[in-house]
């Protein structure tokens, strides 16, 4: 009688499990999840079969019968085990996404100025601490806005994504040097490198843009696009980063008063 109340307990239980794993299932958006759980039900079912078996060899004991419940056996455990696997990966995978998230700007594809902001400020620290050489470059798109009133938002997207590709052509990133969308139309390059050679790679920035943003060269492009450009290094009287940014932003606005399309910089 009480192995009869175990197996009737064991069959409520496996059948209220299966309900909920079903009801779940939708809810899931990522891939590896709902394969994970659809393996989860999978498991649950042949432990629902097998305890259904279990509760008719109670009263009908047959050799057959203990074959297919230890073949139900393995089934629910190697079930089990890879659906756990996957729910493991996938949260990992979905921590990376968010990760991600939380540091890339998506539509450039870019780090995002949170992120820049942190890392800077700290490769600023360690600069001054060391003694070593760090600049600032700071680009904005020419006549933006002109461009994106003239022929709508969906191309002047189409532009910030051409720019940053340029950028990340020109740009040496990796433990040195940081790239970044700064906000807008503006994108920011933090250089371990002393103010002259920024200049130079702010140039060859500029002639890039200039070379590459162009409907012969980018048919996506409505019209030539250029940037202007500013620079400014970390300096005794100039340590913090909003400090070397501000900087950067009046070389910048220098450049476009002096015509736009060229680069101005700090001393």
């Amino acid at each position: 009688m009480t192995e009869l109340i175990l197996e009737l307990l064991n069959l409520l239980a496996a059948s209220c499990i299966f309900y909920c794993v079903l009801r779940l299932i939708p809810t899931l958006n990522l891939r590896l999840q709902r394969r994970a759980v659809q393996l989860l039900a999978l498991a649950t079912t042949t432990f629902s079969i097998n305890e259904a078996l279990g509760f008719i060899g109670v009263f009908w004991a047959a050799e057959w019968l203990e074959i297919v419940r230890d073949g139900l056996e393995m089934i629910f455990i190697m079930s089990l085990a890879i659906s756990l696997l996957m729910l493991f990966k996938s949260d990992r995978r979905e921590v990376a996404t968010l990760n991600r998230a939380a540091t890339i700007d998506r539509l450039t594809g870019l780090h995002n100025f949170g992120y820049f902001q942190n890392l800077a400020t700290q490769r600023i620290n360690l600069a001054l601490a060391a003694n070593l050489p760090l600049t600032v470059i700071l680009l904005d798109a020419d006549n933006f806005k002109s461009y994106n009133d003239t022929f709508g938002h969906e191309a002047g997207n189409i532009v910030l994504e051409a720019i940053s590709g340029v950028l990340q052509k020109a740009v040496r990133t990796g433990e040195d040097d940081i790239l970044a969308r700064y906000g807008g139309e503006e994108f920011v390059v933090l250089l371990s490198s002393p103010l002259d050679s920024a200049v130079v790679t702010a140039e060859r920035i500029r002639a890039l843009v200039e070379e590459q943003c162009q409907p012969a060269a980018n048919p996506a492009l409505q019209r030539a696009l250029t940037v202007s450009v500013g620079v400014a290094a970390l300096t005794p009287e100039r340590q913090t980063l909003e400090a070397v940014v501000k900087a950067a932003d009046e070389a910048m606005y220098q450049a476009k008063r002096a015509g736009k399309n060229r680069v101005g910089h700090s001393k």
